[in-house]
């Protein structure tokens, strides 16, 4: 069974600690048709002033400039200002009293980013200083104090001030042009005098109301850096979560107290604090997985396509590159200052001395994934495929394999030398003595990947049911965190904050131990009053029922057993309406990207349009001939199946900018297309009765070619999903009206059949991994996985269900053009019960279907026989979001942050 799961280091006292993990058969990620485009830029603020607006962001990775655009109107369409190579940018010749709402992208040689988050300024004439700001908080913490206030009209910054002594004695404590401010450094137990000023060009204003706060250790901090995403009729809030590259994996921290993490699929490491700002990107080799620090503050990075590891500065200089074994996946520091480094490829671990000589290779069981260190300077092998643990001894002599669960992913070492491993195979975590000996077998979530251990000898553990595990030191459950999605590598810092690397959407979380919770708030008015709309155990909230148009406002409180902390950061938001939108002529394949744009492939003009969230048409890209369907791959490029172009068919790669990649020919007339989790292509030729693997390890020049059915048959291939397990599905239409399932991984054995309903065409696969199959002959099939897939239930729902999707909590969502009645939309429980029916206004034979992550469901019309459609409709959050995994049809959601 092929997965991918990856990326563990867990600094905790004695003991560093990583995992990483892919198959030695298909390599993970690798690239995607040369330089990817940079990520959308983060936390972009507007600070107004008279007759100019101040726009500040933070740096994408690999970006080499960087576009501003403005509007009038929240949510576009936008007009490009200028372009900038620095992180900030003065619009000017601006009209006071009038507010403009701002967007930046960031650009590389591979195009522009999708939009940033957007921020709203207005411009005032700054004649007179401004007044005081209102409405100043003080929320007290661990040694340090956060502070928020209102806006000051005209302000273009704010001074923070604090004293000993109430009302005087004030000391300048910092500047900044938000409206949020942490005072650090204070002493605990003392009490604090704040008061803020506001500045502008013409001077700086008077105190602001005092406020004062006594720091404490056993303080609740506020949750940090809430954001927000906007969709129709709602919006999705997200704090304590920030963003670092693509396919994030392996974390560790540094001395003083900085997060460091692989990305994987960008060949960088991100280095970023405390309260989520990043210090810096640094380059590294091929395909980093695995990071540790060694006592002289130097950090290791193991490079599992490159087969070396790369030693660097805090600062980020590369120092120096080591070759080590096939395959580097876990790394570890030991006590002498020696580092491991586990060689999946080739089940050896090196040892390299401090200066990176290798003065030693050791064999070891079969998959060596991860690697920890006891405090005996022993060295813990986690081996996935031979489901053992080896030990050797710091002399280098093997001491003993001890048996543990099913695929241990991720290893630990905790304050009693016990060796705790995380089994990704029968989702549970074994714990073992220092003799190796077995002390339980504890249950854990599905397919857990990572694993640390706190200073009170807790056990943390990631899931790919995106959640966190927190187990006591007897391996019974204390508590389960809600994270986001696909969640791996976990360490802990030295105040107990337990940071989780999630690599499907580009992010970094950071859970409180002892947070039950958070109370989510909301307001008509920036500043409040704020009214409590509800409570969530996760780092996110989905607030429905508002109005389109409407600017909201809202704020985040962390909450314990000992009470409430102050308010996060505010965050505004506009909710945008759906609707109906003009693509090209016949909009047949439709799929969805990390930024929330959506592609659709229009067959009768020869297109692909890009769209944005609201609907705006971005970009229009030409040249096709007889476009079918369009897969997006987690680095972001778009992959087109050209059904007749160069009269056997291409597949061509486009960029997120809707710039051509490349293009790979020697397919006969390619229709549906699925990309599984090495990256890897699956094209069905439609007309030869095969499929073809193009390789990501080949960079896509090269494939195998696969039988399915004889093309004296006169097949018609059309829908292709890869399911969890890297088996791969294909529906035929006219053979039969048969599935086909090539088994992994021995793709070239003969393939299953399975006979369907009539007219076999879509084709979606849920978290059970159960298939289903829209029968365009006016049924549903489902192919259940608990059967062993020997027979199929069929459900009458619809007439000519054509598209199918599937939701994050399992319904089937179908398409159906009716002969007699409107276009409809049908909801479907996992049970094939029928649970909604929506009419498709203005439809006109719908066909693809996708599901963005607001739960806004988008629906293709292609038209009728001799009337091509040219709309795609979009139906307001009636779903439950997007399913990430697996990855199903023409519709793959990318990892971007949903």
């Amino acid at each position: 069974m092929k997965k991918v799961a990856y990326g563990l280091v867990g600094l905790l006292g004695f003991a560093i600690i990583l995992m990483a993990g892919c198959s030695s058969n298909k390599s993970s990620g690798g690239s995607r048709g040369g330089t990817s485009r940079p990520a959308a830029p983060t936390n972009l603020i507007a600070t107004p002033a008279d007759a100019q607006v101040t726009l500040q962001w933070n740096a994408s990775s690999g970006a080499t400039s960087y576009n501003v655009y403005q509007s009038t109107t929240s949510g576009g369409p936008y007009s490009k200002v200028n372009a900038t190579t620095t992180t900030d940018y003065i619009v000017t010749g601006l009209t006071n009293g009038t507010e403009y709402y701002f967007v930046v992208t960031a650009v590389n040689s591979a195009g522009d980013s999708g939009y940033s988050n957007e921020v709203g300024a207005t411009p005032q004439a700054s004649s007179t200083k401004p007044n005081p700001p209102t409405g100043l908080i003080a929320v007290a913490g661990n040694a340090q104090v956060s502070l928020t206030w209102n806006a000051s009209t005209g302000a273009t910054g704010y001074n923070i001030y604090t004293s000993t002594t109430s009302g005087t004695g004030y000391a300048k404590a910092g500047t900044t042009t938000n409206l949020d401010y942490t005072v650090t450094g204070l002493k605990n137990g003392t009490t604090y005098y704040f008061v803020i000023t506001a500045v502008n060009a013409a001077g700086e204003s008077g105190y602001s109301n005092q406020q004062s706060a006594i720091p404490s250790a056993s303080q609740i901090l506020p949750p940090t850096n809430l954001s927000a995403l906007v969709g129709d009729t709602r919006l999705s809030l997200a704090w304590n979560t920030y963003a670092v590259g693509t396919e994030p994996f392996g974390m560790t921290i540094d001395g003083g107290g900085n997060v460091w993490v692989t990305n994987h699929l960008d060949n960088t490491v991100t280095e970023f604090n405390v309260a989520g700002a990043v210090i810096g990107t640094y380059g590294v080799g091929s395909e980093p997985l695995s990071i540790a620090i060694d006592g002289s503050g130097d950090v290791w990075v193991a490079n599992m396509s490159s087969n070396d590891v790369t030693e660097l500065s805090l600062s980020g200089t590369i120092l120096a590159t080591y070759s080590v074994g096939s395959g580097p996946h876990g790394i570890a520091v030991d006590h002498s200052g020696d580092i491991w480094v586990a060689n999946y490829n080739d089940n050896t671990v090196s040892e390299l001395n401090p200066s990176g000589t290798t003065i030693g290779l050791y064999q070891v069981g079969s998959g060596p994934m991860s690697i920890a260190i006891d405090a005996s300077n022993d060295v813990w092998v986690a081996n996935e495929f031979s489901n053992t643990v080896t030990e050797i001894g710091g002399t280098g002599v093997t001491k003993g394999t001890y048996p543990v669960g099913s695929e241990p992913y991720s290893i630990a070492v905790d304050t009693s030398n016990d060796v705790w491993a995380a089994n990704y195979g029968d989702n549970t975590v074994t714990e073992l003595s220092s003799s190796g000996v077995t002390i339980g077998t504890y249950p854990a979530g599905p397919t857990p990947d990572g694993i640390a251990i706190d200073a009170s000898g807790n056990v943390w553990v990631s899931d790919w049911g995106n959640a966190v595990t927190e187990l006591n030191g007897s391996g019974n459950p204390v508590a389960t965190y809600a994270v986001s999605n696909h969640p791996n590598s976990i360490v802990i810092d030295t105040s107990g904050n337990v940071w989780v690397s999630q690599y499907a959407d580009k992010t970094v979380s950071k859970l409180r131990p002892g947070v039950t919770g958070y109370n989510v708030y909301q307001s008509a008015v920036s500043g409040g009053p704020y009214t409590n709309i509800g409570f969530t155990a996760a780092t996110g909230f989905t607030v429905a029922g508002l109005t389109d148009g409407t600017k909201y406002y809202f704020v985040v409180t962390a909450v314990n057993g000992t009470g409430e902390s102050g308010y996060s950061n505010q965050i505004g938001a506009t909710p945008v309406t759906t609707g109906t939108f003009t693509v090209g002529r016949r909009p047949i394949g439709i799929s969805i990207d990390g930024n929330h744009h959506i592609w659709v492939v229009n067959d009768a003009s020869n297109t692909v349009t890009e769209l944005n969230s609201t609907g705006s048409v971005l970009t229009t890209v030409t040249g096709f001939n007889a476009p079918y369907a369009a897969a997006i791959d987690v680095a972001g490029n778009v992959w087109v199946t050209d059904n007749s172009n160069n009269s056997s068919g291409d597949v061509i790669a486009l960029s997120l900018s809707g710039s051509v990649l490349t293009t790979i020919t020697g397919l006969y007339m390619p229709t549906g297309i699925a990309i599984d989790e090495s990256g890897n292509l699956w094209v069905a030729n439609s007309g030869a009765g095969t499929i073809s693997e193009v390789t990501s390890s080949s960079g896509y020049a090269a494939s195998n070619t696969y039988t399915l059915v004889s093309w004296s048959t006169y097949p018609l291939l059309s829908g292709v999903a890869v399911d969890a397990n890297m088996n791969v599905w294909v529906t035929n239409s006219v053979n039969g009206d048969t599935l086909s399932e090539l088994t992994y991984p021995d793709y070239a054995a003969a393939p299953s059949s399975f006979t369907m309903g009539n007219s076999t065409e879509g084709i979606a696969i849920d978290r059970s991994g159960n298939v289903w199959i829209a029968n365009s002959g006016d049924t549903i099939s489902e192919l259940t996985y608990a059967s062993g897939y020997s027979s199929a239930h069929i459900f009458n729902v619809c007439n000519s269900p054509r598209g199918i999707a599937i939701d994050n909590a399992g319904n089937v969502w179908v398409d159906c053009y009716d002969k007699t009645i409107n276009s409809t939309l049908i909801e479907l429980s996992s049970t094939g019960v029928v649970e909604g029916t929506y009419v498709i206004t203005g439809s006109n034979g719908p066909k693809g279907i996708a599901i963005d992550s607001f739960g806004n469901v988008w629906v293709t019309n292609e038209g009728t026989s001799g009337n091509y459609g040219s709309t795609v409709t979009e139906l307001a959050g009636i779903a439950d979001g997007p399913q990430f995994w697996p990855y199903t049809g023409p519709q793959f959601p990318g990892g971007g942050n949903w």
